[in-house]
């Protein structure tokens, strides 16, 4: 930090401690004191740092250092404090999922194919805090159609999803939920990611772009950089403007100084721009827009202090902190964090300005930044978001061996990564090649987009992909405008702890409690109360695990995953005689409720389609023509159900199921209706307990009609027929409701099954069957070895158009990377 011409850089606590004699100056003498206390108890903390790595000994220093600043300024009123930004951490999730799926448009009655990685949310690095993945798919309506487990190991997590026949025509929002990433309270925003379902592909209406093109109406929004415009200084301004669709706008205007133009303004990208200006006392000043249009600048301040970021690069960032000529030297300080994790501390004296370089470093890794300037009462004056070290991640290649592949043709994917300096690394990596028309700008979200940007900062974001592609030159100026324009605060500085009361409410496991109902059991228990429940899964494999002395059970993500494939159903071995009862605790039925509790924020994209022209027919190489799916169906008379449940209506039927009587009526069928009667005063019936009558069962044949009869007695107590009805029996239909309560068995959603995606071989490749695959290649967890490098092999289809592929991956230590690549497929390789 600078107070006399001078760059002091503080990164480390050593360099703190060299640094002490020049930075003590914005510490009382009071403070100096504890300062110095605190540094003869430190001293064998900081011998102690020889027996450690140098990264461990830095993020020490830098803990050391905030926590000795914040000590010093522990008996003002602050408004935000490290300690209370450790509050605001602990109390948010801790981590957060991305998934990357397939394709990002898929027609109805496809499979959806996904790979889930959690990261942790400050260090992105893979988290192991979660074992059990929640996966809900809500329809443009918000109506949920989609509600699966799936099981997370190591920090990772793949699955299957079936879109729907009927699923209607729209935007669907994917939300994956964790233990550890989404938590009960009512401050953190969720940022679900968004795929697009077709009835098909070459059906789809071009969108009507005619009210977005309707730019008349013009909405700007000014955005002095820090907070606040002052009086006698330079600031810079920064604006966005949108149309009455909400869409990015370009502007041409000037700024008026008291209706008189004195600048040129021009938008640089998606509507956003920047001018600087020196604000006078009593002049009016606004911004005029080409069509007339004039909007008023912020109020300026008669004093203040600016603060401007001046440059940043792969070594340094650099700010400037500016007041006005007039004003006292005043103490302040500037505090940086991260991703909630505290990165610098810094202060001095402001006299005219000061320049301030913090090292790049010390930072946690690439993405948003946020610096706070605080005045010598501690209070926030200026703020601002900035990103750091753009470079820092995985560099993906991957290059097919040809351009141009014939249909039905064997394909590689070499891939090859490298960090930032250009190091081999091993890296996790997931590929995906589809046809490049299901692909849609508007749904493209990045590993990297979503992670450093988009959950990062509140609102809509306008094609976030764009911000991360090196294709871009422009992009990293355009993101720092975004971040002047949309940069709101992550973390409410003013607000108190008590705002933030994050409550992780999901489990892992599935976990509940056994109570009875009798008497004499609760009062002779035997082994301290514990009972053996038994656990099946959807197969009728079944495990036993025992309850505690009180009756809680909990069925470990081993057990799910041994059960893996749909419900799992629990049973208390109890006798009926003790009326056992089971009592599950499931905390996904407030997901919704508190889901709708929270912001949401999407990213989206003003993107004009062109009119689609017919489908071309598609054809084998044995001249078939593969039309659209044709989808046959019937009504179903009984419903799905898995093996287990079909061994319980199957048991139900033997012991409970309708029979017909020696007279040939139907029983036990339709409520009332009983042909048995309960003495001996009707010949004509069946007796109630009669040998003859239980002996002669036969069993109804479905189809067949038979006769049903109904008794009621009269007022002498003689039953008479009331109704006589012949039907064709269908067959008995339970419910599952009926059926689980009959056995007392309790049931919740286990682990969806796996199903493995479709890669044909060389025999299959040589069927005269037509091959309609519009994915080639999914391949969730390729490994790159020592050098950096993988292959993949694949197989085209008989789909002759432009296909891409999709690359994206982590090294599992919070580098992140993400790359596609394209061929085509044509009839012939001459084509």
């Amino acid at each position: 930090m600078n107070a006399n011409n001078k760059s002091y850089k503080i990164t480390t606590y050593g360099q703190f401690r060299r640094l002490h004699g020049k930075v003590s100056m914005i510490f009382s003498s009071t403070s100096n004191l504890i300062l110095a206390c605190m540094g003869v108890l430190l001293q064998p903390l900081l011998r102690n740092c020889k027996k450690h790595s140098m990264r461990t000994c830095k993020n020490l220093g830098v803990s050391l250092l905030l926590s000795l600043f914040f000590l010093t300024a522990s008996g003002q009123s602050q408004p935000h404090t490290a300690q209370d930004l450790e509050v605001i951490r602990a109390a948010l999730p801790q981590d957060q999922p991305y998934m990357l799926f397939s394709k990002e448009t898929y027609e109805t009655g496809e499979d959806m194919w996904f790979k889930a990685w959690l990261f942790d949310r400050s260090l992105l690095t893979v988290s192991n805090r979660s074992r059990t993945l929640f996966l809900r798919i809500y329809d443009p309506a918000d109506s949920l159609v989609w509600n699966e487990k799936y099981p997370i190991s190591g920090g990772r997590a793949e699955g299957h999803v079936f879109i729907g026949e009927k699923w209607n025509t729209g935007e669907y929002r994917v939300e994956g939920y964790t233990l550890s990433s989404f938590y009960a309270d009512s401050t953190e925003a969720i940022f679900p990611q968004k795929i697009r379902v077709v009835d098909r592909i070459d059906k789809q209406k071009p969108q009507d772009t005619k009210a977005r093109q309707q730019r008349d109406n013009i909405r700007l929004g000014l955005y002095p950089e820090g907070g606040y415009l002052v009086q006698g200084i330079k600031n810079y301004v920064a604006f966005k403007t949108t149309d009455n669709q909400g869409m990015p706008a370009p502007l041409n205007g000037w700024l008026c100084e008291n209706g008189a133009r004195i600048l040129d303004i021009e938008s640089y990208h998606d509507g956003m721009g920047l001018f600087s200006f020196v604000p006078q006392e009593g002049i009016r000043y606004t911004v005029r827009l080409t069509n007339g249009q004039e909007f008023p600048l912020p109020t300026s301040l008669r004093s203040g202090m600016v603060m401007h970021l001046e440059h940043t690069d792969r070594k340094n960032v650099v700010f400037s902190v500016r007041q006005s000529k007039e004003s006292m030297p005043r103490r302040i300080s500037l505090f940086v964090q991260m991703r909630g994790v505290p990165c610098y501390q810094a202060g001095g004296v402001l006299r005219d300005s000061l320049i301030i370089t913090l090292p790049t470093s010390e930072f946690i890794g690439q993405g948003i930044a946020e610096a706070t300037l605080y005045d010598e009462q501690q209070r926030p004056v200026a703020e601002r978001l900035f990103y750091v070290l753009p470079d820092k991640q995985l560099a993906i290649t991957a290059r097919p061996s040809k351009e141009v592949y014939s249909r039905r043709d064997k394909g590689k994917v070499r891939i090859h990564v490298t960090d930032s300096e250009g190091k081999p690394v091993q890296a996790e990596i997931c590929v995906s090649i589809f046809d490049k028309a299901y692909m849609k700008p508007s749904y493209r979200e990045t590993m990297l987009s979503y992670n450093f940007l988009s959950t990062q900062i509140r609102g809509n974001i306008h094609h976030p992909a764009y911000y991360f592609d090196r294709k871009n030159p422009d992009r990293l100026q355009a993101l720092d405008l975004l971040l002047l324009t949309q940069g709101w605060r992550r973390y409410t500085w003013q607000a108190s702890r008590k705002d933030y009361h994050g409550k992780p409410f999901l489990c892992d496991s599935i976990i509940g409690r056994e109570t009875v109902g009798s008497r004499k059991m609760k009062r002779n228990t035997t082994n301290g109360g514990e009972q053996v429940i038994q656990v099946f899964g959807p197969s009728g494999d079944s495990q036993f695990l025992w309850t505690d002395s009180v009756g809680n059970f909990s069925v470990p993500v081993s057990v799910m995953n041994t059960l893996r494939g749909g419900y799992v159903y629990i049973k208390p071995l109890l006798g009926k005689e003790f009326k056992p009862h089971l009592t599950l605790s499931d905390g996904t039925v407030l997901i919704d409720s508190i889901r709708k509790s929270k912001k949401s924020y999407q990213s989206y994209l003003n993107n004009v389609e062109k009119e689609k022209k017919d489908a071309e027919l598609v054809t084998t190489q044995t001249g078939t023509v593969l039309l659209n799916e044709v989808l046959v169906t019937r009504k179903r008379r009984i419903p799905f159900r898995d093996k287990f449940m079909g061994r319980l209506d199957s048991l139900v039927n033997i012991n409970l199921g309708p029979w017909v009587c020696k007279h040939g009526f139907l029983e036990n069928y339709k409520e009332g209706y009983s042909h048995l009667m309960g003495d001996e005063r009707a010949p004509v019936q069946c007796a109630q307990h009669s040998r003859d009558t239980l002996n002669v069962r036969r069993k109804p044949v479905i189809g067949k009609v038979y006769r049903i009869i109904k008794y009621e007695p009269n007022t002498q107590g003689i039953s008479i027929v009331k109704d006589v009805e012949d039907i064709k029996y269908e067959g008995p239909i339970y419910t599952d409701e009926e059926l689980l309560r009959m056995n007392n068995i309790t049931r919740v959603k286990g682990y969806y099954g796996q199903r493995e995606f479709y890669t044909p071989d060389s025999v299959e490749m040589l069927s005269p069957l037509p091959d309609a695959r519009n994915t080639l290649l999914w391949s969730p967890s390729v490994q790159t070895d020592k050098n950096g490098d993988a292959t993949v092999p694949f197989w085209t289809s008989d789909i002759n158009t432009q296909f891409i592929g999709v690359v994206e991956g982590t090294d599992g230590l919070g580098l992140l990377g993400s790359n596609t690549f394209e061929f085509h497929v044509s009839k012939t390789v001459e084509e």
